[in-house]
């Protein structure tokens, strides 16, 4: 671990992980990103990566959706779960004084998610929806009529 030049260790950490610690004069916050190798390079089904990500923060094996939910709502903490092309994400963003709380959250969301099967089916209309309305964007489908133009 380095804090501003220092390095050290943290407990239940193995030995090759890489934590660094930035220290910014100014809001006491704190914000937490987690990157794992996957995304949507990864996936085998078009969209399982998507999907895969945002359902990070919808259960573990201690908590529900709403429960993840409510308790980060309390805590005043922000958390976003997605994919990306090469990586499922994590970011939580919370007071700097629940630094702790943040880091126990998101060892959760990754090493305990449980991937609920009604969440499942809800984002996955969710992710068709959010498809279907950029036929309602002018800029997309103009997009689409010159890239059809382009290559037939």
């Amino acid at each position: 671990m380095k804090r501003n030049g220092a390095s050290g260790e943290l407990p239940g950490l193995a030995a090759d992980s890489s934590v660094r610690i930035r220290h910014v004069e100014g809001a006491p916050v704190v914000a937490l990103r987690v990157w794992l190798p996957g995304g949507s390079r990864a996936e085998v089904t078009p969209g399982q990566a998507l999907i895969a990500g945002r359902l990070l923060a919808e259960g573990t094996a201690h908590r529900d959706w709403r429960r993840i939910s409510e308790e980060s709502e309390a805590q005043g903490c922000s958390i976003v779960t997605t994919a990306g092309r090469s990586v499922q994400a994590v970011a939580i963003d919370g007071l700097a004084r629940d630094w702790e709380l943040v880091l126990e959250w998101a060892v959760e969301l990754i090493a305990e998610a449980s991937f609920p099967a009604d969440r499942c089916d809800w984002l996955c209309r969710q992710a068709t929806a959010e498809l279907e309305s950029l036929a309602d964007l002018p800029d997309v489908v103009a997009g689409w009529a010159f890239l059809d133009q382009l290559y037939g």
